[in-house]
C-alpha cells in the first residue's frame, strides 16, 4: 500500500514538473528593429533617431542625410529623390511590366481578408489614365534629368536603382556620395525652377 501511494505521488510530483515546463514563458527575443538601429548607428555614426528613419534604409538617402547643409537641404533633397524614385518605379511596374529590382525570394502565405477604412483614398482611374499618367510622371523626370550634366542624371539614375558605387562607407561620403548630393542638389534647383 505504501508502495502504491508512493508511486501516485511521484507520478503527480513528474505530471506537475512536467506541466510547469510546458507552461515556462519563452525568453523574449530581441527586437529586430533594435539590431538594425544599432548596426546603423555602428557603421554610419547615427543618431538614434536618424537610424530609423526611413532615409537610412538605402545608401541615397544616408549620402543625403551625411552630405545635406542643414535639417531643411536635408528634407528638401530627400522629398525631391523619393519622388523621382516612385516616379521611376511606377514607370517599370506599369509600363516595362517589370520591377526594377528582382524577386530573390517567395514567400508563401495566406491572403488577408480585405478592409477599408474611412481614410482610404480609392483610385478610380482606368488602367489607361494610370498608364499615361506613370508614363507622363517619367518624362517630367526625364526631362529634369536632361537639364543636368550628364553624370549628374548619371549618379542620380544609378543611386535611385541601386548600381552605382557606394556612396557611404564607413560613416563617410565617398567621392561617389559627395558627386550624388551635388547632383541632387543641381536637381533642386531644376525642379524649384
Amino acid at each position: 500500500m505504501a508502495r502504491k501511494r508512493r508511486k501516485l505521488r511521484n507520478c503527480r510530483q513528474d505530471a506537475e514538473r512536467a506541466m510547469a515546463a510546458e507552461y515556462v514563458q519563452p525568453e523574449p527575443v530581441e527586437d529586430p528593429r533594435n539590431v538594425v538601429q544599432f548596426a546603423r548607428m555602428r557603421l554610419h555614426g547615427l543618431s538614434k533617431e536618424a537610424a530609423m528613419s526611413i532615409m537610412a534604409s538605402e545608401q541615397a538617402g544616408l549620402a543625403i542625410h551625411l552630405g545635406a547643409r542643414d535639417e531643411d537641404e536635408r528634407g528638401k533633397l530627400w522629398a525631391i529623390f523619393t519622388r523621382y524614385d516612385g516616379a521611376d518605379e511606377t514607370y517599370f511596374r506599369r509600363i516595362i511590366g517589370r520591377p526594377r529590382f528582382a524577386n530573390v525570394t517567395k514567400m508563401e502565405y495566406l491572403p488577408d481578408t480585405f478592409e477599408t477604412r474611412p481614410d482610404d483614398r480609392p483610385d478610380a482611374r482606368s488602367d489607361d489614365e494610370k498608364d499615361r499618367d506613370a508614363v507622363n510622371g517619367w518624362m517630367r523626370w526625364q526631362g529634369k534629368l536632361g537639364c543636368l550634366d550628364r553624370s549628374e542624371s548619371w549618379i542620380i539614375t544609378k543611386a535611385a536603382r541601386q548600381t552605382c558605387p557606394a556612396l557611404v562607407t564607413g560613416g563617410r561620403l565617398t567621392t561617389t556620395g559627395a558627386a550624388f548630393v551635388a547632383a541632387m542638389r543641381m536637381l533642386r534647383d531644376v525642379d524649384e525652377r
